[in-house]
This record gives C-alpha cells, structure tokens and sequence, in this order.
C-alpha cells in the first residue's frame, strides 16, 4: 500500500505536467509566428524606407519641405515596425530609424536655407542600407 501511495502522486504529476508541455510547444509556435510576421513587417517597411529615401533625397535641395515629410514619414514607419520584433531585428530597425532622422535633419535644415551636409547624408544613407541588408540576413 505504501509503494502506491508513493506512485501515485508521482503519477499525478506527470500526468499534470503534459498537457503543460503542450501549451509551452504552442506557445513557442505562436512565438515564431509573431516573430515571422513582425520581420516580414519589418522588411517590407525598410524596403519602402530604403525607395522613399531615394526619392526625398534625389529632391532634398529642390523641395527639402517634401523630402522631409517623407523621410518624417518613414522614420515614424520604422518605429511603429518596431514594436512587432526584438532584439537584433530591433536594434537594426532602431539604427535605420536614426538614418532617416538624420536625413530629415538635413532636409528641414536646408529648408531654412543651410546648405545639406552631404556626407552626413551619405553616411545616413550608408546606415539605412546596411540596415535593409541587415535585416534580410537576420529575417
């Protein structure tokens, strides 16, 4: 009677601890679900980012007002991807964020009639690529 006493919450246990390790492996899966959809996300909006640059850019000396409504624009674009990932994913559309921030400094500046400072743009521009190609490594 003993031996079974003992078993038996033993038994108990193990029986309780299944469904349990269900819900961890479901859990999991719908983990790598969120974190598959937040990347898609995330590249779709620094593919954009990276086409929208190019455009403000190409027009930041003629109309700086409107290169800089686009670069605001896609900067925002990127922190609102950023809620959907993590970690380097994260860091990466933080970083490509940053770029754009620059070069909308640079465009509302030479909107107020100071000349663009091209290497800052350049080495904005440089950041935001490496960004994209970043993060289709990562994703």
């Amino acid at each position: 009677m003993s031996l079974r006493l003992s078993v038996a919450p033993t038994f108990l246990a193990a029986i309780l601890a299944l469904p349990l390790a269900g819900c961890t492996q479901a859990e999991d899966a719908a983990k790598d679900a969120v974190n598959r959809a937040g990347c898609t996300v995330a590249q779709k909006t620094l593919d954009k980012a990276q086409t929208e640059a190019e455009k403000a850019l190409d027009e930041i000396n003629a109309d700086p007002q409107a290169a800089r409504r686009k670069l605001g624009g896609m900067r925002d674009a990127l922190k609102a991807a950023e809620s959907g990932v993590s970690g380097e994913t994260k860091a990466k559309l933080q970083k490509a964020r940053e770029a754009l921030d620059t070069m909308a400094g640079e465009a509302q500046d030479a909107a107020r009639g100071a000349d663009v400072d091209t290497a800052a743009v350049n080495d904005a521009k440089q950041q935001l690529d490496s960004a994209v190609s970043d993060v289709r490594n990562l994703c």
